[in-house]
């Protein structure tokens, strides 16, 4: 077993809101895998999503959870600088909460510690690769579509620059002398 599978396992098992053996016993049984060279690694990352993402949720809950989950850990994916979780909620705009929640059961894959203002990001390339490969992320329900998830992100932005740009927000051309405020 390599390196990242059991990291990854491990803080899978951890998780501090599941009891540890049944959680093992999810990514122990016999592997589903392909044969390709990924195949095991990505069986468990398939496994750990079912549990973590939608679990025994309800199944009029369930596209909710999975569209939330493709747009926030989507963004994480293909953002070039990691973002905190309440800069990430901005961009996207969601209600901190709603990026929390979704956030929460994916510490085995994610480094979601925003100790010292760090960003959001994956704890190992290979979650990124297999979630952005239709050929590898099996269970389309958690495959990101890039050009989607690209075209999703290029509309926040411009959303959130119309809410907080303004001509001459600075009172000044980077042309010209900037000009002290008026007195009143």
């Amino acid at each position: 077993m390599n390196k990242t599978k059991t990291k990854t396992i491990c803080r899978f098992i951890q998780h501090p809101k599941f009891y540890p053996r049944i959680r093992l016993s999810i990514v122990l049984p016999g592997s589903t895998a392909s044969r390709s060279p990924t195949g095991a690694l990505d069986g468990m990352y398939t496994q750990l999503l079912r549990h973590s993402v939608i679990g025994d949720c309800e199944d009029e809950d369930k596209e909710e959870l999975l569209e939330r989950f493709r747009h926030v850990v989507g963004s994480i994916v293909l953002l070039s600088d990691p973002l905190t979780a309440s800069s990430l909620a901005k961009l996207l705009h969601k209600d901190p909460w709603e990026v929390d929640v979704t956030l929460n059961s994916l510490g085995s894959v994610l480094d979601i510690s925003e100790s010292q203002g760090c960003g959001i990001r994956s704890l190992h390339p290979s979650f990124c690769d297999f979630l952005l490969d239709q050929k590898r992320c099996l269970d389309l329900e958690f495959w990101i579509n890039e050009q989607k998830t690209h075209g999703d992100l290029f509309l926040s932005c411009l959303k959130l620059m119309s809410k907080y740009l303004r001509r001459d927000m600075c009172r000044s051309s980077p042309f010209t002398e900037a000009v002290p405020p008026r007195s009143t």
